[in-house]
């Protein structure tokens, strides 16, 4: 492949990420602008959580913060769905909800700020199949806490491993340099993607929490592996040195990514 041709690859490759972003962002239950944040419908919810729909209030059309209610409205299923949470300076007080002119009982929680997330205990006449039909439609509001952090892991290695690839290609002048251990040939570049899987299995193993200390324990043990075989042969060593090296450049990018997709899970008000 010419270097236009490389050239237009990360392009195309950076494009779908910073749209990919774009998506994340509109999607945020952070930065949603109604002070309903969203509302949950379905008549067994809580003991079946597959038959329900979730709304956010992305889709909302709202009135002006009267200083005593909000109110909103969005169409479902060619019906007006009208919801009003009234409010003190200090908290909420409580929550009506209407749709197709038949008022519904509704629960409220404080959403992500000064805002409140509803909840319909009644499926609203929409059969299982229909909200399953809904759900397909927006499958970004239907995932869990620990499938987003998984989703975050899984993105990291991705970008990381695009990452190496960049490096070792526009960095290393042997970019499939090959180190024979006990008579295998094994290129830096799987030296570098053994790494990054060691990366995603102590992230999963011990948690977010003990990323960074682990991360650093486990780049400090690789820089020792390097010196002490650069002293105990200094021929020798050089050979094993220059694809390690890689391989603690590709631990330390890992935790680094990681730990700002999960800062970036955090800011979105994807996880808690």
């Amino acid at each position: 492949m010419n270097i236009l041709g490389k050239r237009l690859v990360w392009i195309i490759i950076a494009v779908g990420i910073a749209l990919l972003c774009i998506v994340l962002i509109k999607e945020s239950p952070r930065f949603i602008q109604s002070k309903i944040s969203s509302i949950l419908i379905g008549n067994d919810w809580k003991t079946d959580f597959k038959d329900y729909i979730r709304i956010s209030g992305n889709d909302f059309t709202c009135q002006p913060d009267d200083g005593q209610q909000w109110a909103c409205q969005v169409m479902l299923e060619g019906k007006l769905l009208e919801m009003n949470v009234s409010h003190t300076t200090q908290s909420l007080t409580g929550c009506t909800v209407v749709y197709a002119g038949i008022s519904r009982a509704c629960e409220f929680t404080l959403g992500y700020g000064w805002d409140a997330s509803l909840t319909v205990n009644d499926s609203l006449g929409i059969s299982d199949t229909r909200m399953a039909e809904l759900r397909a439609q927006k499958p970004l509001l239907y995932i869990d806490e620990f499938t987003w952090l998984s989703l975050g892991v899984a993105a990291t290695a991705v970008v990381v491993g695009l990452v190496m690839l960049f490096l070792l290609t526009a960095l290393n002048k042997k970019p499939t340099a090959i180190l024979s251990i006990w008579g295998f040939k094994v290129p830096v570049w799987a030296l570098c993607t053994a790494a990054i899987l060691v990366g995603v299995l102590v992230d999963r193993v011990s948690g977010v929490l003990f990323v960074l200390p682990l991360g650093v324990v486990g780049t400090l043990v690789l820089i020792a592996v390097i010196v002490w075989l650069n002293r105990l042969d200094q021929k020798k060593g050089a050979l094993f040195a220059h694809p390690l090296k890689w391989a603690a450049v590709s631990l330390v990018v890992f935790w680094v990514v990681n730990l700002v997709t999960v800062f970036g899970l955090l800011t979105l008000g994807f996880v808690d």
